[in-house]
């Protein structure tokens, strides 16, 4: 019986959680349901770009897109957790209806918390779709529809209770059924994908990062055969409520090592693409959200047939509900730009005890006392986390948690005045 490379790193990984973990799975949880999650979601996203095909004759168009999706998750102990996803893809265009497409797209990830500060997960995904051949030398585009296969490794590691490293590799291969190099012979990509991350939390409602990465295309056409070295800035503000205001800037440098530009035989085409996205998301309710993401492209190309400016507008409304599993408890994403493989299940101490502390200030205390907890079950020494907790606690009228939490903190901090000022009135409260 032949093992395939995410089954085997899967193998590897229970294996690692037996030996850092010598409870192994968790038998003490009796109930199936509460080791089981789920999420159905309906993503309806419509967008106007520009330059639809990203060339120097711009050809704007409008497109509305629906994506059903499904989401099961099981944990396999306190620690670890396998999460399966179904999104099916339909996208219909106004003018270019040739775009038109249909789409699977099958995720199947394991994650495992190493420790208080380390996460490590792998995934593989599956993806049957068509897209247009934008990469194209001349005006003209073909149109083949591909499957592809992407298996990646991720570390998400704690440097501090602010700031985040995050590594990941992930390789790419792409088999197109309509797109030929010659006689019979299908072009065939073959991605690798290294990104790293360094994300830090500046206040509790505003975070930014930096990440740097590199994709090399081994394609078995020459012509394909690519670097593109990139990095990302990025800033997060939350206002409140719900709202939440993202902006980044992404800078590339695309090099093609077998293909000449048109006007210069002596010359391989390179292009220089910048894309400024700003992003602003809105919880209606907690099954309701709202997307509006705004991007501006330009590709300063040595091809003056790729040369473009592009503006993309989109709105998203997804609408959701399910419940995740008590064990791990994970953070369910929020709506997302569906092109952006974000990992499920990976949170820290200190985004999560930041989430306890903004849920607090929008009165949601049932999903505070769920963050604070949460982040106290990564790392029991969050004096903000036991705090947040006990506020939590006291607003919902459970007085003796929130009295235990607070007194934890003050043995934590013995030093916070007010803390025991609180505590003082509460316990006379009580009385």
């Amino acid at each position: 019986m032949k093992i395939t490379r995410f089954e085997l790193v899967v193998l590897i990984l229970l294996f690692s959680q037996k030996m850092i973990f010598p409870q192994g799975i968790d038998t003490n949880q009796n109930k199936f349901i509460d080791k089981f999650g789920y999420r159905l979601s309906l993503l309806n996203l419509n967008l106007f770009e520009t330059n639809i095909f990203k060339n120097n004759s711009a050809s704007s168009d409008f497109s509305t897109n629906l994506y059903p999706s499904i989401t099961l998750e099981y944990s396999l102990s306190k620690t670890s957790i396998i999460i399966g996803k179904y999104r099916y893809g339909f996208e219909k265009y106004i003018t270019n209806t040739l775009l038109n497409v249909h789409s699977h797209w099958i995720m199947l990830s394991y994650s495992n918390q190493l420790n208080s500060n380390t996460t490590l997960g792998i995934y593989d995904i599956f993806e049957q779709s068509g897209q247009p051949d934008i990469l194209n030398l001349y005006p003209l585009y073909t149109f083949a529809s591909y499957i592809q296969n992407r298996e990646g490794l991720w570390l998400h590691y704690a440097l501090t209770e602010r700031t985040i490293f995050e590594a990941e590799y992930f390789l790419r291969q792409r088999s197109y059924t309509g797109l030929y190099i010659q006689g019979s012979i299908y072009q065939k990509d073959v991605m690798h994908y290294g990104i790293f991350s360094l994300m830090h939390t500046f206040t509790p409602k505003f975070s930014g990062g930096v990440q740097l990465g590199c994709i090399i295309n081994n394609s078995n056409n020459p012509a394909y055969i690519y670097t593109e070295p990139f990095m990302i800035i990025n800033a997060v503000r939350n206002i409140g409520s719900g709202l939440e205001i993202q902006i980044s800037n992404r800078l590339s440098f695309l090099n093609f090592s077998s293909r000449v530009v048109s006007n210069d035989l002596s010359s391989n085409r390179m292009d220089i693409i910048n894309t400024l996205m700003l992003n602003v998301s809105k919880n209606i309710s907690d099954h309701l959200s709202v997307n509006v993401k705004y991007y501006y492209q330009k590709d300063f190309s040595n091809e003056p047939y790729r040369k473009f400016t592009n503006n993309i507008f989109s709105i998203g409304l997804e609408l959701y509900f399910g419940k995740a599993s008590k064990v791990y408890n994970n953070i369910t994403e929020n709506i997302s730009d569906i092109q952006n493989y974000n990992r499920i299940g990976v949170d820290s101490s200190a985004i999560l005890t930041n989430l306890g502390y903004i849920s607090l200030q929008n009165s949601e205390y049932e999903k505070s006392l769920q963050y604070s907890l949460r982040a106290l079950s990564l790392n029991p020494n969050i004096e903000l986390a036991h705090i947040n907790a006990g506020i939590a606690y006291y607003k919902l009228h459970l007085l003796n948690n929130a009295i235990l939490h607070w007194e934890t903190a003050l043995k934590l901090n013995p030093r916070n005045e007010k803390l025991k000022e609180l505590l003082r009135k509460v316990k006379l409260e009580k009385k």
